[in-house]
């Protein structure tokens, strides 16, 4: 992981026994990779179900698979679940994914700040919002970034199905959030639309001061 410049990844089926994924890596060398999981495979190092297929490694466990390749000379590609086979992550190299046709996640996607260090987008039907959902918040969608230079800034929306049930859920989020106020050193949230618009800032000090505390409180060192 310490030569990965850059990981995509995409989820379907979050929360499920047998979900599948594609993962892109940017930055691996594929001729020194190669020769790496070539020797694994051979010592059986990597699991008795792991092979190699022409130029796919291919991995199996119990009712889960998962393929790996290359795409180019520094860009490696997982897939796991259905499409964890050869034919499968062929077939995933190839392009062609449904979201870029969607209107709904293109305008998302475009609201979203993806050069941040970190971003995402998340369906509002995935089963790691049951919990939010058993509460009566139900949204459509969940998405943002991350961003980490010298201070860390949280740039967080949920869209739920109208403006009033954004504006009820932003009022409940200020109501629970006063607590955990000092902690940061700026925390905004407020109604936008159907969205509800979640900021945080987190400076410097303030992050290694969280460290310290939660380091201590678990019994390591921060």
């Amino acid at each position: 992981m310490k030569v990965v410049t850059k990981i995509s990844f995409g989820i379907k089926g979050l929360g499920t026994d047998s979900p599948d994924g594609v993962s892109v890596m940017h930055g691996i060398d594929k001729t020194k990779a190669t020769a790496c999981y070539d020797k694994l495979v051979k010592s059986g190092k990597i699991g008795k179900d792991a092979k190699k297929d022409g130029d796919v490694l291919l991995f199996k466990k119990n009712a889960n698979q998962a393929a790996f390749t290359f795409v180019d000379a520094n860009t490696a590609l997982l897939v796991m679940g259905t499409n964890g086979t050869k034919d499968g992550i062929k077939a995933v190299a190839k392009g062609g994914s449904a979201l870029k046709t969607s209107a709904a996640f293109v305008e998302i996607y475009k609201r979203t700040n993806t050069s941040d260090t970190l971003w995402g987008i998340m369906n509002g039907s995935s089963k790691a919002f049951d919990a939010m959902a058993s509460l009566g918040i139900k949204p459509k969608a969940v998405f943002g970034s991350l961003n980490v230079t010298k201070d860390l800034n949280l740039d967080v929306r949920v869209r739920m199905k109208s403006p009033a049930d954004a504006t009820n859920l932003a009022s409940m989020a200020n109501t629970q959030v006063k607590a955990a106020a000092g902690m940061v050193d700026k925390i905004t949230i407020a109604a936008d639309g159907a969205d509800v618009s979640v900021k945080v800032l987190l400076s410097d000090v303030k992050l290694k001061a969280l460290a310290t505390q939660f380091g201590g409180m678990m019994g390591g060192k921060p």
